[in-house]
């Protein structure tokens, strides 16, 4: 059988069942029936009344689940179906990625030319290489937030249409001199990678990155529904509507659209299927399995250690199996992809909701039923730890926020929190996170996901309190506790002025807080450290810096992806 074939003929069915009844007592020791049933409780929460997905699990070249939950259109209540579209996000951009690997192939282009070679004008003097883009470790900003700060923004606070473009993200970065980082030295996730990458395969191959998509890799492998959304408003046949999630409020969403190589492409649950089986028996370029391993293979970092991201897919393991994996969120379509190579098993989740973590985890559960005798139990190695309770005024002493910046500049915290009785301990500032128990007064353990404990140890240093956080033998990081005192909130109030861009930051305060403002934006910041303030939503820090006078006079601005942007006080 072909592998790009989804469905059997009834001479094939018998081998068909038997291979499967073979993989469901190897690996599950599931009848299929229970199976069947198994994977459905997964998707309970996908009902008649909200919005949903579709699901396949592909073992080998055989589909052994296929089905479809929850509403494609929830205001006509039309259900989902294999049928239609949804947005992959950045599932796009492995591939993106693939259009880099098949140009390398014709010896069109190498993945270390640098990117001068293209953009000669730009004024980044540091040497940024093909290779640099894909794995994400260029060390460039993000373009789109240099579009949103050059002050391009609509009455909703997004970027105006004449500047959401490809053409004016890329006007944006020949302006810029700085990097986030050296190039190749770490690993920071940033879409415009993708949208230069998009960019120079348009520049290679004298073709549009929608024709050479669709005659590189559509056409190939038979993906006749899978399209782009290379125009802005587009309206696409069969598309599932997307929804934001809010509690439990459901808001459509429409898609704008327009750049391409990050995001902007639609797919269905057969042409993924299709997709995803050529990684197993290659059909694009020259058929070559070469091809395959050098996108599932991790990009090396400057100081030799593995990057963790290959070819637009992140490399790892879960609970001991490699796997390879990525997903996409627009906020309004989500998605999820696990392979794990030695199994030769494939789980695809989309989904037509913003929640992404649930559809990350969906995957996660289908995994873990189909290997629970190959995945590493993690309470098979649960140390016996012998707990102990402790009076409500002691973990009341533990609460609190506690707070770091580590050797990049970017801020880190956790978020200890006394409720009910437990001590539960987070690295966002929003919920409670994951409750800890008590080994001793000062040393909490919880379980992650694969089996390591995560510890937390209490401790004085120069009468202020910290936490040691440690994930199994290991000490992470060390993290003081804040105690919000003293701080003149009127003093950080002003408009700050970013000489490159033009951009401007007016900062306002309140007595006991203050907010950023961009446009009609506002960001919220909490206090984080003497002069330092966090926006929780951006994951970002602003560092005020003094002059001689004790005036504030100057903002830092430290991203993952957009770091040591430099703002002025204006007089």
């Amino acid at each position: 059988m072909l592998y790009g074939q989804l469905f059997v003929s009834k001479k094939e069915m018998r081998y068909v069942l038997v291979n499967l009844l073979l993989f469901l007592s190897c690996l599950s020791e599931a009848q299929p029936h229970d199976f069947t049933l198994a994977l459905d409780s997964i998707f309970n929460d996908w009902t008649s009344s909200t919005p949903g997905g579709v699901v396949a699990v592909v073992h080998h070249d055989k589909v052994i689940y296929r089905k479809a939950f929850g509403l494609a259109d929830m205001e006509k209540k039309i259900p989902n179906a294999p049928e239609w579209r949804y947005d992959l996000a950045s599932i796009a951009k492995q591939f993106t990625a693939m259009c880099i690997a098949l140009l390398e192939e014709q010896s069109k282009l190498s993945a270390n030319d640098d990117l001068k070679k293209f953009y000669p004008e730009m004024k980044i003097t540091d040497e940024i290489r093909i290779k640099n883009l894909i794995d994400h470790t260029s060390g460039l900003r993000d373009a789109s937030v240099l579009a949103i700060l050059s002050g391009k923004m609509n009455l909703k606070g997004g970027v105006r249409k004449k500047f959401n473009t490809k053409d004016y993200y890329i006007e944006c970065f020949l302006r810029e001199t700085n990097l986030n980082f050296e190039p190749g030295s770490e690993t920071a996730y940033t879409n415009f990678n993708y949208v230069l990458l998009a960019d120079i395969v348009e520049k290679v191959s004298g073709q549009s990155f929608t024709q050479f998509m669709d005659s590189a890799i559509f056409k190939p492998l038979g993906m006749d529904n899978t399209v782009l959304r290379n125009k802005v408003n587009m309206d696409i046949p069969m598309e599932a509507k997307g929804y934001r999630v809010k509690g439990e409020k459901y808001k459509p969403v429409k898609a704008y659209g327009g750049v391409l190589g990050d995001h902007n492409m639609l797919s269905t649950l057969d042409d993924m299927i299709r997709w995803e089986l050529n990684f197993f028996d290659n059909q694009l370029g020259k058929g070559d399995p070469a091809l395959i391993s050098k996108v599932f293979t991790s990009s090396t970092l400057n100081n030799g250690d593995p990057s963790g991201y290959g070819y637009g897919l992140w490399i790892s393991d879960y609970r001991s199996l490699p796997q390879i994996s990525h997903g996409g969120d627009d906020g309004r379509h989500t998605s999820h992809i696990i392979k794990f190579p030695e199994e030769e098993l494939i789980i695809i989740v989309l989904a037509n909701s913003s929640q992404y973590r649930q559809t990350e985890g969906k995957t996660y559960k289908i995994a873990d039923f189909l290997l629970r005798n190959k995945l590493k139990d993690p309470k098979s190695e649960e140390d016996s730890f012998t707990f102990i309770t402790l009076p409500d005024s002691v973990l009341q002493s533990k609460s609190g926020l506690y707070t770091r910046i580590d050797e990049r500049g970017l801020g880190q915290l956790i978020k200890m929190t006394h409720t009910d009785g437990a001590l539960f301990g987070n690295r966002s500032w929003y919920g409670k996170g994951t409750r800890f128990f008590s080994i001793s007064p000062n040393y909490f353990v919880a379980k992650g996901n694969d089996g390591k404990t995560i510890g937390i140890r209490f401790g004085l240093e120069s009468g202020v309190q910290y936490v040691d956080e440690f994930y199994g033998e290991n000490q992470l990081a060390r993290y003081y506790f804040h105690k919000n005192e003293g701080t003149t909130y009127r003093h950080f109030a002003g408009t700050f002025l970013n000489q490159s861009t033009g951009a401007r930051l007016k900062i306002k305060s309140k007595k006991d807080k203050i907010v950023a403002h961009k446009g009609i934006i506002k960001i919220p910041l909490i206090s984080f450290g003497t002069d330092q303030f966090y926006a929780p939503n951006n994951i970002a820090l602003f560092i005020f810096q003094r002059d001689e006078n004790k005036r504030v006079h100057r903002l830092k601005v430290n991203a993952p992806d957009f770091r040591n942007f430099i703002f002025e006080r204006e007089k």
